[in-house]
């Protein structure tokens, strides 16, 4: 073609060549099987993002439930609860963890009054225990007797303190040994 000719206009041309681009652009869904995948992938996308916030969640609020061994109500004063802990199977240098919470209510029954409460330890030469109170990362010091003093518990609101106790044997425990814990209100 030379210069001096001018190309003329043509819209047919034109519009087959927009066609041409607007499909290279599209996704095109040729027939319902396609349809159908693609909305069952959106479902599963929903829902798989709906099932990690769900775990997600759950991971969070497991980690503020602490799940005991044992709970003792401690509802009136005057009250001794022991609690055993079978030291079977220990050996030498290992450590085991026991959780038990004491609490000032049972269901829906809450006591009326502060009450003390006393935690004893009964001593067992072939282990070496520290207790830990709610969460804390500091051991408790027992006293000369063995007892942990100065706790109470709420009147009228549920209250609950956890005590974390782990055990370390010093030498390896014989079957139906035991470390007792008393609590006395």
């Amino acid at each position: 073609m030379k210069m001096s000719e001018k190309k003329e206009f043509d819209p047919v041309e034109k519009i087959d060549k927009k066609k041409k681009n607007n499909k290279k652009n599209q996704i095109s869904i040729k027939d319902s099987t396609d349809v159908l995948l693609l909305i069952v992938f959106i479902g599963l996308l929903i829902l798989t993002i709906f099932l990690s916030v769900k775990v997600f969640s759950l991971h969070n609020e497991m980690k503020e439930h602490v799940r005991a061994n044992i709970v003792i109500p401690v509802l009136e004063k005057a009250t001794n609860n022991d609690v055993s802990i079978d030291l079977k199977n220990l050996k030498k240098g290992k450590t085991k963890e026991y959780i038990f919470k004491i609490s000032n209510y049972r269901g829906d029954i809450i006591n009326q009054d502060v009450l003390d409460y006393i935690v004893e330890v009964i001593p067992n030469k072939h282990v070496e225990v520290e207790i830990y109170k709610n969460n804390s990362k500091d051991a408790i010091t027992l006293d000369d007797e063995s007892q942990i003093k100065n706790n109470s518990l709420k009147e009228d609101e549920k209250q609950e303190d956890i005590f974390t106790v782990k055990i370390k044997a010093l030498k390896d425990i014989k079957p139906k040994e035991l470390l007792t814990i008393k609590i006395t209100s």
